[in-house]
């Protein structure tokens, strides 16, 4: 049987915390969740894996 893949526990929180503060850059979630800039770029990596999330346009955005 086939499983499918889920974000890790950062990855969840990670994606949870950018859909209630969408504004926020990277360095504005690792301080939310009491994570590295490196945590959060990792569980996004992880999130566009999975078809999540996807790379945005706006720098801002990148933190």
């Amino acid at each position: 049987m086939l499983s499918t893949p889920e974000p890790d526990a950062t990855a969840e929180a990670v994606h949870e915390a950018m859909l209630a503060h969408p504004e926020e850059d990277v360095t504005a979630l690792a301080a939310r969740l009491d994570l590295t800039g490196d945590q959060v770029r990792s569980a996004l990596d992880r999130l566009s894996e999975l078809a999540l999330v996807h790379p945005s346009s706006d720098p801002v955005s990148l933190g």
